[in-house]
């Protein structure tokens, strides 16, 4: 301040302040680990944002939603404002997700393997929501497999 000239300075982004009359920096609040907040004078602690299911952060008073981390591959949260990654649970056996920041179990995909006969091909069909994957995996022993035999053999695995 200047002598004559008084003025109110906001909290920075990342603070809130309840308090009218608030004399210095140090009566700004950060906003809590697994929240963020980019609004300058804020007057609420509402104004930090939870960071969003799939993420989670440990940091406080942290300013921009990239503060939050995004659960790992593997893993999925369906809970908002977490403060570190033991939020995120592990997709079970025989499923997987290669999204980061997954929100939900139906996240993780079943895998389903099946050997079609008369052959060495081994099929793995991952289904993600509503789409289905195929990966094929082919492994020739004497001769190569011809791709009549390739549709023969997915058509008896997935309906058309």
């Amino acid at each position: 301040t200047t002598a004559g000239n008084f003025f109110c300075v906001d909290c920075g982004a990342g603070k809130y302040n309840t308090n009218l009359g608030a004399s210095k920096a140090s009566n700004c609040t950060d906003c809590g680990a697994g929240k963020y907040s980019p609004s300058l004078g804020a007057s609420s602690q509402s104004s930090c944002t939870d960071c969003a299911a799939g993420k989670f952060s440990s940091s406080v008073g942290a300013t921009k939603e990239s503060s939050c981390d995004d659960c790992a591959a593997g893993t999925f949260s369906n809970v908002t404002g977490a403060t570190n990654s033991s939020t995120c649970s592990v997709c079970s056996e025989g499923t997987f997700s290669n999204m980061k920041g997954a929100t939900g179990i139906d996240s993780c995909s079943q895998i389903v393997t099946a050997a079609s006969k008369g052959n060495s091909m081994f099929v793995i069909i991952a289904i993600l929501g509503s789409a289905v994957t195929l990966v094929l995996l082919s492994y020739f022993q004497t001769s190569r497999l011809s791709k009549k035999a390739l549709k023969s053999a997915l058509a008896s695995i997935v309906p058309v």
